[in-house]
């Protein structure tokens, strides 16, 4: 059961893949239907807590992992390319980690501003929100509808071309990505 590191990396990569994006599709779909009813007062934070797992969970195969690196971003059809690169700009900068100034450069737009509101003798304070738009978050359905199809490929792709599976005895194993010397599934049950 001689597999190369490489590639088991390479399988460790998608199959993550596919599973963050499945995961961020399930997400994307509730947030959909969240997003029909009237977004105020605590509906607008589930909504924006929805919105943060959202991103997070899309972004994660493409940000840095120690152990097996990145998925590249050359899997983004050139079609969703500038959507991709906003929706990780989000991420980074809005939903994951602090821009302290909110501004989005790649996309224009001032976020997370502190506003005053006063009428007559009462005040409030609001922070900005971001609120997709239903036309918006249908857009994000789209390109997470083609890398759950793409990353499911290459999941395939992979399986088909390690049969000797089928010949390993019952039992739960690790797929070794840390010693490329050793066996590439490792009995863990």
């Amino acid at each position: 059961m001689k597999i190369l590191i490489e590639e088991r990396i390479e399988y460790w990569k998608w199959f993550h893949a596919r599973q963050c994006f499945y995961r961020a599709k399930i997400q994307l779909e509730e947030l959909i239907e969240f997003r029909k009813i009237k977004l105020e007062g605590k509906n607008i934070w589930k909504f924006q807590n929805m919105l943060t797992a959202f991103f997070g969970i899309y972004g994660k195969p493409f940000k840095r992992n120690n152990n097996v690196g990145k998925l590249s971003e050359e899997i983004i059809p050139d079609n969703f390319l500038l959507l991709h690169k906003q929706m990780i700009t989000y991420r980074d900068k809005l939903f994951l980690h602090g821009d302290l100034n909110g501004k989005l450069e790649e996309v224009n737009e001032f976020m997370e501003k502190i506003t005053l509101v006063k009428n007559n003798s009462k005040f409030h304070w609001e922070l900005s929100q971001l609120l997709p738009s239903p036309e918006r978050l249908q857009e994000y359905l789209e390109i997470v509808d083609e890398l759950v199809t793409k990353s499911k490929y290459y999941v395939d792709k992979f399986n088909n071309k390690w049969k000797f599976i089928s010949l390993l005895p019952n039992g739960k194993y690790e797929l070794n990505i840390r010693n490329e010397n050793g066996d590439a599934l490792i009995k863990t049950e």
